[in-house]
């Protein structure tokens, strides 16, 4: 051991390593000494070492080696069996005495605005783990570790007093530097950690300041710290100047070369020079690399867009000097393209890499993130009292209506943002009658054309509910070109026509990217989706995973212009029903059929003339839209309203015919509900004061089919749920159904009322003959012809004929009783025609059994059935067969 630290004595090995980096000359001295091992792990000279223990690396500085032996060996043992001094630990060996054992160098207190010390960060010369230097902080009792203590930016009271002032402060990435400004007389901070450890909350002390100099060290970490730093001061409205040394890493540097601090020079400046290949630092006469193409990238992007996030969260930017149209970061239409191109154009044809692309866009999203959130449009915008609809061609050109007219104009007062799925419409121009045109391009009937044309006017509102228009016919009608071109009319698009979606994300995905689209050919409409276009209508929103995040998500907000060709959508849920708007198309004979090319170059040719005339009632209909009331406000409210001010214009009657369209769909739902047409068939053989029952009677009273429909509800939560979700289109057809009562406790089951409107009974009754009434009745029983009640209650021994005629009148099954025998009068309960009583009022207690009962007539005390109120003669056996 004598003999390898006197070999190991300061000096001893720099003859045979001179020039040689740490981490060379240390593993050539473990090969030479027998030690095996390949990359950062070797067999440790100091121990008997089986298997590699030794682990060799590059300090984080860059200037020296590492060495740590896993089995405890110390390094001094480890170097010195190499007969190696720990100067050889470094590419620019130092003494001995320096590397034997870290010193504090300086001390910087942390104070705050009374002067009252926060923290104390220790210098550390040369530093721990064979670092140059480490930075330690601790506590002022001398604690290490500063969790929980208030952080606050070096020099803080001389900072307030600048800001006081209103002098120059120099913000600097080391406090070695703050001090040796302040030894010049200047102010000058930082912030406790170095590089990329800036807080936001730092800025409020600068505030005041005439300007703030920040210098960065001239490499990307300090780069890229002085930027953030600048960015968070001027949030607070302080004026920056971002500059670094022309000699030297550090403003130190910079001073100890004989530069003044007015040689300083702006980044920017500097970025350009490194590009033209000036040197680097005059001392060593080394040159050094330009900035990287990540930070170019970001540079050139700067230099020509605005950063912000969308009211959803996205990143975006605008052009500085281009039309008001926002880009993506990402994507195929985003910036990062365009970037590319930028980048390739200003290098020569140099490309980016996928690598340099990444990271300019990670530090764009991150400025992007600190500005304030916009609203941003897809092809229509609200802007004050006109609407603003997006050409969508390169230059930003729009059209502006409001109820003066409408313009072209150059660019938008609004930001709207482009999708692939989009393309440019044609400026308007007036043509002739655009209208009539389109006329001779629809083959419908006059009053579906006219619905047409008020629901294209709806469709350039942006903030209303637009139903959903659907093209229904048999083949051969036209439909699918039909859809095409008026959703072209609207918002142009590459693929117009959409088959159905898949999934709820295919859907949203689409939605989000197109203002109107139509969905082709629909044949089915699962629930889900008949459910999502009902959101879309009024509104939605789909949050989903952010990609390539464990815990992110994105949120993709939407409400759209939909449009649905079908032949027959099957079975339509009652709330999609109620948001169309049906178009039906005729049959084309074939003497009258056009080739597609031949319609689609008259398309072309009246497309402009289309949108002018739409555009000019467009105009009129925002001008009448404020003196319009509506006395009746069906479902979708927004769009009727919408509807009255067009036919107030144009003197039409769209308003009647959407209603009518309206009833129609919801009669096509009903017509595929079984059980819904059961509670109607219920409800009109019920009378005028209709009828009161639980789900459970509710189950048992309606006619129930031999072989129960998939749809039919299996239980009375099944049923009570189903009339619920079918009471908007049964109040459609004259059906109203209340649910808002209770039965009495302990039950309290929950009471539905079912009664039909005037006007649905004045259309279905059907007065019968007297020759069907007297056909229906026995001799016995004519009296029962008036409709009152009857006279007294039939005998228990009454003759056939007397049961009989009863039979006619109380019938069990209503579908043999003529229309105008729907009001039954009073009879016992050993009555056959009890077993069809009309509750009167709702639920009583039973005088005999106490349990809850439905009132069927006046004076009613206890429930039919009731064992405690019947004749003890009556036997048991046929209790039960009429409790059945």
């Amino acid at each position: 051991m004598t003999d390898r630290t006197t070999s190991g004595a300061p000096g001893a090995s720099a003859s045979g390593a001179a020039g040689l980096p740490a981490l060379d000359r240390f593993t050539n001295a473990l090969m030479a000494h027998g030690c095996s091992g390949r990359g950062s792990s070797w067999q440790c000279p100091a121990h008997d070492d089986g298997s590699p223990s030794l682990s060799v690396t590059r300090n984080r500085s860059g200037d020296g080696v590492v060495v740590n032996c896993h089995a405890g060996c110390q390094i001094v043992d480890v170097v010195a069996a190499l007969d190696l001094a720990m100067a050889d630990l470094y590419d620019e060996p130092k003494t001995e005495r320096q590397h034997m054992r870290p010193q504090v160098v300086a001390e910087y207190r942390y104070a705050d605005e009374h002067g009252e010390v926060l923290s104390v960060v220790k210098r550390y010369e040369p530093g721990f783990n064979g670092e140059r230097k480490t930075f330690r902080q601790y506590r002022p009792d001398g604690q290490a570790g500063v969790r929980g203590i208030r952080r606050v930016p070096y020099n803080l009271p001389r900072v307030i007093r600048a800001a006081a002032a209103g002098e120059v402060v120099a913000v600097v990435e080391g406090e070695k530097d703050a001090d040796r400004l302040g030894a010049l007389g200047m102010t000058a901070t930082t912030n406790i950690g170095g590089a990329g450890k800036w807080q936001d909350a730092y800025a409020q002390h600068f505030v005041g300041v005439s300007e703030t100099v920040v210098i960065a060290d001239r490499d990307e970490p300090g780069r890229k710290h002085a930027a953030q730093v600048a960015e968070s001061l001027r949030k607070v409205g302080v004026r920056v100047r971002v500059v670094e040394p022309v000699a030297g890493k550090d403003v130190s540097d910079h001073l100890d070369a004989g530069k003044r601090f007015a040689e300083l020079v702006d980044v920017d400046q500097a970025v350009e020079r490194s590009e033209q290949g000036v040197q680097g630092s005059e001392e060593s006469g080394e040159g050094r690399r330009g900035p990287s193409q990540a930070s170019l990238l970001v540079k050139l992007a700067r230099e020509r867009y605005g950063f912000f996030m969308s009211d959803d969260g996205r990143p975006y930017a605008v052009k500085t000097d281009g039309p008001n149209t926002a880009l993506p970061l990402r994507g195929r239409a985003g910036l990062r393209s365009s970037l590319a191109r930028l980048y390739t154009d200003a290098n020569g044809g140099s490309v980016p890499s996928q690598s340099a692309l990444a990271d300019a866009m990670t530090v764009l999203e991150g400025i992007a993130t600190d500005a304030e959130p916009e609203q941003l449009h897809l092809r229509v915008a609200r802007h004050d009292d006109r609407i603003i609809v997006d050409l969508a061609t390169s230059d930003g050109r729009c059209v502006s209506i409001g109820p003066d007219g409408w313009t072209r104009e150059p660019s938008s007062p609004v930001l709207f943002r482009r999708s692939g799925a989009m393309k440019p419409l044609p400026e308007p121009v007036r043509d002739g009658d655009g209208l009539a045109k389109l006329r001779d391009l629809l083959n419908t009937d006059e009053e579906g054309f006219r619905l047409l044309v008020a629901w294209l006017v709806a469709c350039f509102i942006p903030d209303l509910p637009h139903p959903i228009l659907t093209f229904r016919g048999e083949q051969g009608t036209g439909k699918s070109y039909a859809a095409k071109m008026v959703i072209g009319i609207v918002d142009p698009s590459g693929a117009p026509k959409r088959t159905a979606p898949r999934d709820i994300k295919a859907w949203a995905t689409q939605a989000f990217n197109s203002w109107a689209l139509c969905l082709d050919n629909v044949s089915i409409i699962p629930d889900w989706l008949s459910d999502a276009l009902c959101r879309a209508v009024t509104g939605d929103g789909i949050v989903d995973r952010a990609l390539y995040t464990d815990d992110d998500v994105v949120v993709l907000e939407f409400r759209r212009v939909l449009a649905m060709t079908t032949i027959d959508a099957g079975a339509l849920a009652g709330d999609l029903a109620e948001r169309l708007v049906t178009i039906e198309l005729h049959t084309i004979p074939d003497a009258k059929r056009r080739e597609e090319g031949e319609m689609d170059a008259a398309y072309a040719d009246a497309h402009a003339g289309i949108l002018a005339s739409l555009f000019d009632l467009l105009a009129d209909v925002l001008k009448a839209l404020p003196d319009v009331q509506l006395t009746e406000r069906p479902r979708m409210a927004d769009f009727a309203r919408v509807l009255a001010a067009v036919d107030q214009v144009q003197g039409w009657d769209t308003t009647g015919s959407y209603k009518a369209s309206a009833r129609d769909a919801v009669a096509d739902v009903l017509d595929g509900e079984p059980f819904a047409q059961a509670v109607v068939a219920l409800v009109d053989r019920s009378g005028p004061d209709g009828i009161t029952l639980t789900a459970s009677e509710l189950l048992d009273r309606v006619d129930t089919p031999e072989r129960l429909p998939k749809k039919w509800p299996k239980d009375p939560t099944r049923a009570g749920g189903q009339l619920k979700r079918l009471a908007p289109a049964l109040r459609t057809i004259g059906v109203e159904v209340d649910d808002s009562k209770r039965g009495p406790s302990p039950k309290k089951q929950r009471l539905y009322r079912l009664t039909s409107t005037a006007e649905r009974r004045s259309e279905t009754a059907s007065p019968a003959s007297p020759e069907a009434a007297k056909s229906d009745l026995t001799s016995g029983n004519r009296g029962d012809a008036t409709g009152g009640t009857l006279a007294s209650p039939t005998p228990a021994g009454g003759t056939l004929g007397n049961a009989a005629g009863d039979a006619g009148l109380f019938a069990a099954s209503p579908r043999d009783t003529a229309p105008d025998l729907r009001e039954y009068g009073r009879g016992d309960a050993g009555n056959a025609g009890d077993a069809e009583m009309h509750p009167l009022s709702d639920v009583a207690t039973c005088a005999g059994c106490g349990t809850a009962m439905t009132v069927y007539e006046p004076g009613q005390t206890t429930h039919p059935g009731c064992d405690t109120a019947r004749s003890p003669a009556v036997s048991a056996t046929t209790q039960r067969e009429e409790r059945a």
